[in-house]
């Protein structure tokens, strides 16, 4: 299957899920790498 390009919004939204009890793991994690989640 050949790659394609596609055109993207600038502005892009992601769903973080957490399981099994991990929400303070999952929160901590997006606070540590806020700068990059934030690009």
């Amino acid at each position: 299957m050949p790659h394609q390009k596609i055109q993207m919004a600038v502005k892009k939204h992601i769903a973080l899920v957490a399981h099994d009890n991990m929400k303070d793991d999952l929160l901590e994690w997006t606070q540590h790498n806020r700068d990059l989640l934030t690009r």
